[in-house]
């Protein structure tokens, strides 16, 4: 039986958030909020009682009680349940991994749709029994709709691809630094010792140099004391900003402001900041990763090997001597977004989604019954 929506011409949507995910996604929430408001679909989100929640408004959030974990089975979802009943929400959406589970057993106790959001490439999700309400998943690339796919999680119809949208610059950032200091921002987020290191000396090859440019590093929280004791080492302590990954998404507007990103972490998961950085008009040196699909050498990004101090320092000199360059891959890559994560189309695709999970049975094909 497929849950038949109560809300007439507006249908309205729970996404479901773990205790980190606004850090990441909340930027991107909010414009994919104002689009689905245009084609009659209402967003809010349901998070933990303590979650930060970036830059969403506390009307759009619904705060519910984590469970101990002694308590009972069907106490575990409580809490979520209660929230999504009194919202009056039709179909809900777990935005990541993190929040798969809970979301599954809240619908399947309330009998509404749902999606799951993958954003990593071998996801292990630990669904209910049988996962009778699952609408579907959500790759967030190719590579990880393929690799869905491979490994036989579900049956094919049930993975969707869906690329986040994103808001775009209409420009390139200007790149001009004859009045101020090139703005560098190196994401090293549980990169290798050796990794980490080959950013760190890259940036003393461009301050030797006489760029003058102003360094920061994006990092988690375990990494800050290893970092600043090798950057001490090396004589770029005072260079050097440390930035936190933290969970209420201060560190996602400083992507935004940067001149240039460089993604060296090992994230194993989708690259919000890489996506955010680009769409903001700032060019991407980029390690090669398998995750995403949106980082294409020579046209969205300049790719280097891990821990290749050497090619990682050229790709920067040749960015900050010659900003032509950098402009023209950085309005490359603004083109490409155009094309594959615009904001209306993603939002659209995903509307059409939702709304036919909520569909009534006879106008709807059946489906197989998903493996989990």
């Amino acid at each position: 039986m497929v849950y038949v929506a109560g809300q007439g011409e507006v249908l309205r949507v729970g996404w479901v958030a773990g205790s980190e995910t606004l850090g990441r996604q909340s930027i991107f929430l909010a414009s994919w909020a104002a689009e689905l408001a245009r084609q009659g679909i209402q967003p809010c989100v349901f998070c933990p009682q303590n979650a930060p929640t970036g830059v969403l408004e506390a009307d759009w959030i619904h705060r519910y009680a984590q469970p101990h974990w002694l308590a009972r089975k069907a106490d575990k979802t409580r809490g979520l349940a209660e929230a999504v009943l009194s919202a009056e929400v039709d179909v809900l959406h777990a935005l990541d991994e993190s929040a798969a589970s809970r979301t599954a057993a809240a619908a399947d106790r309330l009998g509404r749709p749902y999606f799951l959001g993958c954003y990593r490439i071998g996801s292990r999700f630990h669904l209910p029994h049988k996962a009778r309400r699952l609408a579907g998943y959500l790759a967030a690339g190719d590579p990880i709709y393929q690799d869905m796919h491979k490994r036989r999680i579900v049956g094919e119809e049930t993975v969707h691809l869906f690329r986040p949208g994103v808001w775009i610059a209409e420009e390139p950032k200007p790149l001009a630094f004859e009045e101020r200091h090139a703005m560098i921002l190196a994401d090293v987020y549980n990169a290798s010792a050796s990794d980490a290191d080959a950013v760190l000396r890259c940036f003393l090859n461009i301050r030797n140099a006489g760029s003058g440019a102003l360094f920061f590093l994006l990092h988690s929280d375990s990494q800050e004391r290893s970092l600043r004791r090798r950057a001490e080492t090396l004589g770029l302590l005072s260079d050097l900003t440390f930035v936190v990954q933290d969970a209420g998404g201060r560190a996602m507007h400083v992507i935004q402001s940067t001149d240039v990103f460089i993604a060296a972490g090992a994230r194993k998961e989708f690259d919000w900041g890489a996506l955010l950085a680009m769409a903001a008009g700032a060019p991407v040196l980029a390690s090669r990763t398998d995750e995403g699909d949106f980082l294409h050498d020579g046209m969205t990004a300049s790719l280097f090997s891990p821990g290749d101090e050497e090619g990682l320092t050229a790709l920067l000199t040749n960015l900050l001597t010659t900003p032509a360059w950098g402009r023209a891959q950085a309005r490359s890559a603004l083109q490409y977004l155009h094309v594959y994560h615009n904001p209306f189309r993603c939002m659209s695709d995903l509307a059409n989604l939702y709304r036919a999970a909520c569909a009534p049975a006879e106008e709807i094909a059946p489906k197989a019954e998903p493996q989990t």
